[in-house]
């Protein structure tokens, strides 16, 4: 794994950058905390995270898709979470020197009046243009400022080329053929029945008592059953669950993962065979940088975690808790 050199080490739908390119007018630690005129899904260190925030940020994700309600709620919720990670990136990156400093924010203001000038256009204009106000423009200038810069960083040739020896499966073209036993949820409150049901099969199938393809005619509900439920070769970046996929390439050939959960079900994935690939770390050099990318991104909010403290209220899908 690979790790900013300046920190300690330790162990990633949709990864926001926002993008905005003006000035604040008062540092970071001026945002207001929690004001019940202006309704917050979240707080993070009692920095709010609005709800009309979200909500403008979903409909630029949405657009004009159609989408369930369920669907719909489940797109908020990992909005919301990655919104919080957005947070304590930051938080993170201002906690180990790396945000961008006071004169960095000067000459970004210069800037953003060259261009006003330029346009025409007022600060207040700008601002009711996008619907933000000063606090959220603080905010978005010090994490535009702030994020590619400490991405320059790490985001090297040395560090893809040591990225790609340690995922080499991910990136190489390798191909694996699996096997699956799925059993379908229809709610909520079956799947650890389910799951219980799926630890049974593989205790079975561990101990000899029938073999996994004898398993998945009997009980798997994939179409795929009736062939001992081998779906045939798949790789890293094809069309299964990640969950699903995570699990193909955690197991050895012959092996049954433990129970697995996506959207289909619960499953029981086994490898049957590897078929490996030949791809360098030079051809894979965009899916590296992206993967990089989530990577770090994921491990700064967790560097934070212990040094935030992330509240939600409840007014955006999702129940009310508290993280320390």
């Amino acid at each position: 794994m690979i790790y900013p050199a300046s920190v300690p080490r330790s162990p990633a739908k949709l990864l926001l950058i926002l993008s905005a390119t003006i000035l604040p007018l008062f540092p970071l630690a001026d945002l207001p905390g929690e004001d019940p005129a202006l309704p917050a899904a979240a707080l993070v260190d009692g920095r709010p995270i609005l709800v009309s925030q979200l909500e403008q940020e979903l409909q630029s994700i949405t657009g004009k898709l159609t989408l369930t309600e369920k669907a719909r709620n489940q797109v908020a919720r990992d909005l919301l979470e990655r919104v919080i990670q957005r947070r304590l990136v930051m938080a993170y990156l201002e906690r180990s020197g790396q945000a961008a400093s006071r004169a960095d924010l000067l000459v970004a203001r210069e800037k953003l009046k060259l261009r006003l000038d330029l346009e025409k256009k007022s600060l207040e204009q700008y601002l009711q243009e996008r619907k933000l106000d000063e606090h959220q423009l603080d905010f978005q200038l010090a994490w535009q400022l702030s994020w590619p810069r400490f991405l320059r960083k790490y985001v090297t040739d040395d560090n893809l080329q040591r990225y790609f020896e340690q995922h080499r499966e991910q990136f190489d073209g390798t191909e694996r053929r699996v096997a699956h036993i799925l059993l379908k949820a229809t709610g909520e409150e079956q799947i650890e029945q389910l799951r219980a049901r799926q630890v049974s099969l593989r205790q079975q199938i561990s101990k000899g008592e029938l073999t996994f393809a004898e398993a998945a005619r009997e009980h798997s509900q994939s179409p795929r059953a009736k062939q001992g439920g081998d779906i045939g070769w798949i790789n890293w970046n094809g069309p299964m669950p990640r969950a699903f996929t995570d699990a193909a390439f955690a197991t050895d050939p012959g092996t049954v993962s433990p129970p697995v959960q996506s959207r289909f079900g619960i499953h029981l994935v086994q490898c049957l065979e590897i078929k490996k690939g030949t791809g360098s770390w030079q051809q894979a050099r965009d899916p590296l940088r992206n993967a990089i990318v989530r990577y770090l991104f994921s491990w700064a909010a967790d560097q934070q975690r212990e040094h935030s403290v992330v509240k939600r209220t409840g007014l955006w899908p999702g129940k009310a808790s508290r993280e320390p």
